[in-house]
């Protein structure tokens, strides 16, 4: 069933290089197969032909997941999210899963997270976008946060955002 699939997959991929979802099930028939060295390749390989941006950090975000929770190579997956983060540093998608990949690592690195959130927060985002990535930002610091002038900066920042970008959003 799985070689009959897998052969089906590929003259599919061969007539149609451009067809990103067909190197998706591809991927997927290798990981139920348990062929994991191969589904990796066929990300790899996946990300290297899809040039459109969207589907590209989309591809970078199913290979990333499938590492960090399939394989369990954490380190892997951030790397997989620091490039394709590298290559579309304004996709909110990329940035939101590598804030989910770093809130989940044990020892949490609080310091580590909230340069992230800075950094995501000089993105050139939509406003809402800005505006809910620095509401996660003191939400985290909340939670997370050992440093209370931290916590305070980042109130007054997220006021002062939420102060100069609700009239672009209403």
């Amino acid at each position: 069933l799985f070689n009959k699939a897998s052969q089906i997959l590929e003259t599919l991929e061969r007539a149609h290089p451009e067809l990103t979802s067909v190197k998706l099930r591809r991927v997927n028939l290798e990981r139920r197969r348990g062929d994991d060295d191969k589904a990796t390749s066929l990300f790899d390989a996946c990300l290297e032909a899809t040039q459109e941006e969207a589907l590209n950090a989309d591809c970078a975000i199913k290979f990333a997941r499938y590492l960090r929770l399939h394989r369990q190579d954490k380190d892997g997956a951030r790397d997989v999210l620091d490039k394709a983060i590298e290559h579309h540093p304004d996709n909110v998608k990329l940035r939101l899963q590598m804030l989910d990949l770093l809130i989940h690592a044990t020892p949490i690195n609080v310091r580590g997270i909230t340069e992230f959130f800075d950094s995501s927060l000089r993105a050139d985002f939509k406003p809402s976008q800005k505006l809910l990535l620095s509401q996660r930002k003191l939400e985290f610091l909340e939670d997370f946060g050992h440093d209370a002038e931290d916590l305070q900066k980042a109130q007054e920042e997220h006021m002062k955002l939420a102060k100069e970008l609700k009239p672009r959003i209403l």
